[in-house]
C-alpha cells in the first residue's frame, strides 16, 4: 500500500515536472535569444543549444531601448496604464459605493445596464469608440486613449468591488453615521480599506489588459511619439523580414514591468480571489 502511494506520487511529480518544463521552456528560450544576434537565432540547432548563446551580448537591449526609442514607448504605456487604471477604478469604486449603500430610482436597472457591457466583445465596440473619439477631436492624443481605456474598466471594477461592499455589515455603516461620519468619510475610512483586496485584484487585471492593448492605439494614434509599447514592437517586423532578436528583446522589456508587479502583489491577487470566492 505504501509502495503504491509512493509510486503514484512519483508518477504525479514526474508528470508535473514535464508539464512545467514544457511551459517554462518557451519563456527561457525567448530570454536566451535576447542575448544572440539574429543570424544565430535563424540557425537550426538542437533544443538545448538554443538556450546557450555562443557569445552572449547586451547589444540587443541597447538597440531596443535607445536606437529604436523603445524607452519612449515604455513611458507612454506607463502613462496610459497608470492614468486609465486610476480613473477607471476610482469611478468604479464610487459608483459601486452609491449602488451598494444608497437607494434611488432604477438603481438595479442602472447597475445591470453597466454590467451587461462586459458581455460585448471589445472588437465589436471599436467602431463606435473610434467615431466618438474622432467627433471629440481626440484622435492622435493621449486623452483619446486614456478616456476609452478608463471607461472600459468600470464594469469589471463594479462587478467585483460591489460584491465586497455588499458584505460590509450595515450596522457598521450606521454606527459610523452615529459617530458623525459623512458619506465621504465612510467611503475612505471604512469601505475602501475593507475592499482593498478586491481593488488590488481588479487593478492588477486592468494593468495587464491596458499594458497589452494594441488594436485601439493602432487605430487612433499615428504619431510615433505617442505609441504604446505594443505598437513599438511592430517596428521590428517588416513586410518580408522579422528581426527575431530585437522582437524577443522587446517582448522581454514589455513583460518585465508586469512580472515585477505580479511578484510584488501576488499576495493581493490570492487574497482578493479567495476572499471573493468566500464572499460569493
Amino acid at each position: 500500500m505504501i509502495n503504491s502511494k509512493r509510486l503514484q506520487m512519483t508518477v504525479t511529480h514526474a508528470f508535473l515536472i514535464v508539464v512545467s518544463i514544457s511551459c517554462l521552456y518557451p519563456f527561457f528560450w525567448i530570454i536566451a535569444n535576447t542575448f544572440k544576434p539574429n543570424a544565430e537565432i535563424l540557425k537550426n540547432e538542437n533544443l538545448l543549444a538554443t538556450l546557450i548563446p555562443n557569445e552572449p551580448s547586451l547589444a540587443n537591449y541597447a538597440d531596443v531601448l535607445f536606437k529604436y526609442d523603445f524607452h519612449i514607448y515604455v513611458t507612454n504605456s506607463f502613462i496610459y496604464t497608470v492614468t486609465s487604471v486610476t480613473i477607471g477604478i476610482a469611478l468604479g469604486v464610487l459608483i459601486s459605493y452609491v449602488v451598494s449603500f444608497y437607494r434611488f430610482p432604477f438603481k438595479n436597472v442602472i447597475y445591470i445596464a453597466i454590467i451587461i457591457t462586459m458581455m460585448v466583445p471589445m472588437p465589436g465596440i471599436f467602431i463606435p469608440k473610434y467615431i466618438v473619439i474622432s467627433e471629440l477631436g481626440l484622435l492622435n492624443s493621449r486623452l483619446g486613449l486614456i478616456l476609452p481605456f478608463a471607461t472600459t474598466l468600470i464594469p469589471l471594477t463594479m462587478f467585483i468591488v460591489k460584491n465586497f461592499m455588499d458584505s460590509i455589515p450595515k450596522e457598521m455603516m450606521e454606527a459610523a453615521t452615529i459617530d458623525g461620519c459623512n458619506k465621504w468619510s465612510k467611503l475612505w475610512l471604512i469601505v475602501v480599506p475593507l475592499t482593498r483586496p478586491a481593488i488590488a485584484t481588479v487593478a492588477i487585471f486592468h494593468v495587464r489588459a491596458i499594458w497589452n492593448e494594441w488594436l485601439l492605439p493602432s487605430l487612433t494614434i499615428t504619431d510615433k511619439e505617442l505609441h504604446p509599447i505594443q505598437s513599438g514592437l511592430m517596428k521590428f517586423q517588416g513586410e518580408h523580414f522579422i528581426d527575431y532578436s530585437l522582437t524577443m528583446t522587446g517582448l522581454v522589456v514589455s513583460m518585465l514591468p508586469l512580472l515585477i508587479m505580479f511578484f510584488l502583489l501576488q499576495k493581493h491577487i490570492i487574497n482578493g480571489i479567495s476572499s471573493g470566492a468566500l464572499k460569493g
